[in-house]
């Protein structure tokens, strides 16, 4: 094992912060210049790291730019919810929806492009965050069996919803998209229930 390899095992307070740089770095660049555009070396200058150490925390940029679904994670796990599912759903997505800048749109379309090009197994899995709330509150709802098809539904149409606008001009999206996507969801999990309940 190489001697940086054994730092990173040694400090994950220290890995977890240099991550952090590095994509906080990226994401710097992209107010410059497409992710396509931007090279590793720029990002590391910006960041204040080696290539070598760049790469030994991500494979690409793609990587870096995806690995902040984990630090935003952060803010589902400090949702407060109440005892009511229907409210703590309409809670949980009104946070993921809030994830999508609408001042920032260029930034959004740059992460949907990266799923494209490259595959990040924790957007799909069933220990985020996000699941796993959805997951709990659902099974007060509908049978157990149905509990992940329709929180992967759920996610799913709202991904939908997202790539839908990053389709968009700027100007053709409304301000108040946050709250007409909501009732779309929730129009949609109603739905998806009460085809279970049926």
């Amino acid at each position: 094992m190489k001697t940086e390899e054994k730092e990173i095992r040694r400090r994950p307070q220290q890995t977890e912060q240099t991550r952090r740089k590095i994509v906080e770095a990226v994401h710097e660049c992209m107010r410059e210049a497409d992710l396509s555009d931007i090279t590793i070396r720029s990002v590391c200058q910006r960041a204040g790291v080696s290539i070598g150490t760049f790469y030994l925390y991500f494979s690409c940029k793609e990587a870096a730019l995806l690995y902040g679904y984990r630090q935003a994670d952060a803010q589902f796990e400090a949702l407060k919810l109440t005892s009511e599912p229907w409210e703590n759903i309409q809670r949980i997505m009104t946070c993921y929806l809030h994830m999508v800048t609408l001042d920032d749109m260029h930034t959004i379309r740059q992460i949907y492009i990266c799923h494209i090009k490259y595959h990040d197994a924790y957007f799909f899995d069933e220990q985020r965050s996000i699941f796993k709330l959805l997951a709990n509150e659902l099974e007060q709802l509908v049978p157990h069996g149905a509990v992940a098809a329709i929180t992967w539904g759920l996610l799913t149409h709202a991904r939908g919803l997202i790539y839908h606008a990053c389709c968009l001009q700027d100007d053709q999206i409304e301000p108040d998209w946050h709250q007409t996507q909501l009732r779309e969801l929730m129009d949609y999990l109603a739905y998806r229930i009460q085809t279970h309940k049926g």
